[in-house]
């Protein structure tokens, strides 16, 4: 068994799997527990896990990806798992979010399927790191993990310079703010093209009609969504290709 991979035995609805001293790993990155989630509604099972993460240093992690698994007493596995790439953004004391610090944490859900009409609860779950990208742009683990990510970086890379030219024409056709935000979150809807549905710059458009809609203060709004756009772009250029 992997040492970045703890697996429990389910005696009960839920179970944990506590570690003070996570085992060493190439990969730095550690599962230091996992857990079933507690359940959508009251008397149903479990439908996923909670995996916490921990980063044992020295470099600060900016991207990884997660495998997990829950194993049932049919003997049938569902492998789940998740992926992130901080990289660009900032780190978040909740630790949900943005670059994992040396000494941080990292949790995130992740799904299993069961069988239609059962309730079955699985009798062992576990996680394991499967890839790394560091604060260094260097990278260890799955070769096609790794190029996962850096390939989303790369289309982030040829996107960000798309939605400077909308927000520039967008303001170049008056500058009340409410108005340059709707002309710009409709430029953004309109795009309809694969690559940019999977890149940031499509994450950030729809972030910003949603608050388009709530906002009291639109002057605001676009001042900060001018200033997340152009950190975001600068931590791209940054690091979007791999090093060695």
């Amino acid at each position: 068994m992997p040492t970045s991979v703890l697996r429990i035995l389910v005696a009960g609805a839920l179970a944990q799997v506590p570690s003070s001293t996570p085992p060493p790993s190439p990969l730095q990155l550690v599962v230091e527990r996992t857990e079933l989630a507690d359940p959508f509604r009251a008397g149903e099972p479990p439908r996923g896990l909670n995996v916490t993460l921990f980063n044992l240093g020295p470099k600060v992690v900016h991207g990884w990806s997660v495998q997990t698994m829950a194993t049932f007493a049919d003997g049938h596995t569902s492998y789940g798992g998740a992926g992130s790439d901080g990289h660009a953004y900032p780190v978040r004391e909740d630790g949900r979010g943005g670059p994992i610090v040396v000494g941080g944490r990292r949790l995130f859900h992740s799904g299993y399927s069961t069988r239609v009409g059962t309730a079955d609860v699985p009798v062992s779950i576990g996680a394991r790191v499967t890839a790394v990208i560091f604060e260094d742009d260097t990278a260890v683990g799955d070769e096609r993990e790794i190029e996962f990510l850096f390939a989303r970086r790369a289309a982030n890379q040829r996107t960000w310079p798309r939605i400077e030219t909308i927000v520039a024409a967008a303001m170049a056709e008056g500058a009340e703010p409410r108005a340059v935000l709707e002309r710009i979150a409709s430029a953004l809807a309109a795009i309809t093209d694969k690559e940019f549905q999977t890149t940031d710059a499509r994450a950030a458009g729809s972030t910003l009609s949603m608050n388009l809609k709530i906002t009291k203060d639109p002057a605001a709004l676009l001042k900060q969504f001018l200033a997340d756009i152009q950190q975001r772009r600068a931590a791209t250029e940054a690091h979007w290709q791999r090093r060695y």
